[in-house]
């Protein structure tokens, strides 16, 4: 891995940051060094040298005059577009993302799940779950106990071999999450530490999986499910905040009603029982050049850390279903979907992972979590994804 301080500075007063990422090539540019730190200390495993041919994705940073924050220009699959963020921290969330998103677009071999991954004995398991729900508190206390992280907010996994891809970038955690485990054996780990846009991201010194690793097992932490039959609402957490799409999104087949809420940086959507519209909306979003911080299901019951967590095991068809809800970048999946409809596309899948098992773990108390996954042993490998 090249040195942070690799990066370049141009004659225009640009300092320059690389990133290589699932066969992606990142660049930002920006007159202010300090802003490429923050983002070298996150994906410090990612940062390559200087590359001649064109970057999947390039963003350049500037301050916007008289204090009004900063502009970013974007290019990006032969397209530009341009946002105006108001503060360093909501530039930070806004690059963040956008990186992110287009990494799980690249390749349309991936599925790129929102979901940490873990390797022990040879075979991977796969933490899915909704943002505040522990997943990176738990992939912590799991690293910490000898599993060999693979990553923590983008699990891809090859479609053909059910492998998942190492892509270790740093664990972001929300306000509290290291204080939690500080009186771990966390702590001994000697994690480094950085602030960026709402979390502290936690760099695991050892203990990192390089290669990609079959995956055996699927773990949705997340409370039971809704009733299927009645409307979802979901909120979403969007920047640069966006007041301009509400009446596209409405126009889209089963999203019954949109509201735009915070100044237009969160979105509510109420969607019809059995309507997969998540495809349609990512499309329309990034056609404005916005991209997703968040997504929260409302009316889902809260999670409850100190409760006894429940584990049950989930057929293929569900657990399909279930990482279907929680991708990151649909990419070729929008042509499967021509192809042979929703239908057909979970039956496809289905097929291919029937080696993989699915489980349901409600969340609850940390080290109760722990025990429930070490209680699932790895299946004996077999010649299928090895």
């Amino acid at each position: 891995m090249p040195d942070v301080e690799s990066r370049s500075v141009r004659t225009d007063g640009l300092c320059e940051l690389w990133l290589h990422a699932l066969g992606a090539g990142v660049r930002l540019a920006s007159t202010r060094p300090a802003l490429l730190d923050r983002f070298a200390a996150i994906f410090a495993r990612l940062v390559a040298l200087p590359d001649a041919r064109p970057p999947a994705l390039a963003m350049r940073i500037e301050e916007a005059g008289g204090g009004a924050g900063f502009q970013v220009a974007v290019e990006h699959d032969g397209r530009s577009d341009d946002a105006r963020l108001p503060n360093e921290e909501r530039l930070l969330g806004y690059v963040y993302a956008r990186i992110l998103d287009r990494v799980a677009r690249h390749d349309p071999r991936l599925l790129c799940v929102h979901a940490a991954a873990l390797a022990r004995d040879g075979r991977a398991i796969a933490i899915v779950a909704p943002s505040h729900h522990g997943k990176s508190t738990l992939t912590l206390s799991l690293v910490a106990r000898g599993y060999r992280f693979l990553s923590d907010e983008l699990a891809p996994i090859e479609r053909a071999t059910l492998r998942v891809l190492p892509f270790p970038i740093a664990v972001g955690c929300r306000a509290g999450t290291a204080r939690l485990l500080s009186g771990t054996p966390f702590a001994a780990h000697g994690f480094a530490e950085c602030a960026t846009a709402g979390k502290t991201f936690l760099c695991p010194p050892g203990g990192v999986e390089s290669r990609a690793v079959p995956l055996d097992a699927t773990f949705f932490l997340e409370p039971e499910p809704l009733d299927v039959g009645r409307a979802r609402l979901y909120r979403m957490v969007v920047e640069p905040g966006e007041r301009g799409v509400a009446e596209r999104l409405a126009a889209i087949d089963g999203i019954r009603e949109v509201r735009v809420e915070a100044g237009g940086r969160e979105i509510a959507l109420e969607v019809a029982s059995g309507a997969w519209v998540a495809p349609e909306v990512e499309r329309l979003l990034a056609s404005a050049g916005v991209v997703v911080a968040s997504v929260e299901q409302l009316g889902t019951p809260r999670p409850d850390f100190a409760a006894e967590p429940r584990l049950a095991r989930l057929g293929t068809a569900a657990g399909v279903l279930g990482l279907l809800r929680h991708l990151r970048g649909f990419g070729a999946l929008e042509e499967l979907i021509a192809a042979g409809g929703f239908g057909g596309l979970v039956a496809a899948l289905a097929g291919t992972m029937r080696g993989v098992r699915f489980h349901r773990l409600t969340p609850g108390r940390l080290p109760r979590l722990v025990e429930a996954i070490e209680s699932v042993r790895p299946a004996a490998p077999s010649g299928a994804g090895d």
